[in-house]
């Protein structure tokens, strides 16, 4: 079957497009490694950057119905429990603040991001 430009045009005009979960694996590798809080937070602006650029890429190739899910609350991650245990301070019921911290950051700055194209 060969498709012409018009074929993917009204494809794209009735497809579901999903952009993400983006952002999970660009924050857990450095924690992994032993960087800091501050490293990962340091990378949220880009990776929202990377995210709203796909986004707005797919919006101009003519996409019109798009799903993009932020992050999970990360600390609540059994492998970055046990990265980050010694960090744990009183109950578990919360996870580690810090990391959960991250996740919240992300989605607010995809939301703010997502709503003014920046």
């Amino acid at each position: 079957m060969v498709f012409i430009l018009a074929d993917c045009d009204q494809y794209f005009k009735k497809s579901l497009f999903f952009v993400g979960e983006i952002g999970g694996n660009d924050y857990n590798y450095p924690l992994l490694a032993f960087r800091s809080y501050k490293h990962a937070i340091d990378l949220v602006p880009s990776v929202i950057n990377k995210i709203i650029n796909v986004t707005s890429a797919l919006i101009e190739e003519g996409a019109v119905t798009l799903v993009v899910p932020g992050n999970l609350p990360i600390g609540c991650s059994a492998v970055l429990l046990e990265r980050f245990s010694d960090d744990i301070d009183g109950s578990m019921t919360q996870g580690i603040i810090p990391l959960n911290n991250i996740a919240k950051l992300h989605n607010a700055k995809l939301q703010e991001g997502l709503v003014t194209g920046k």
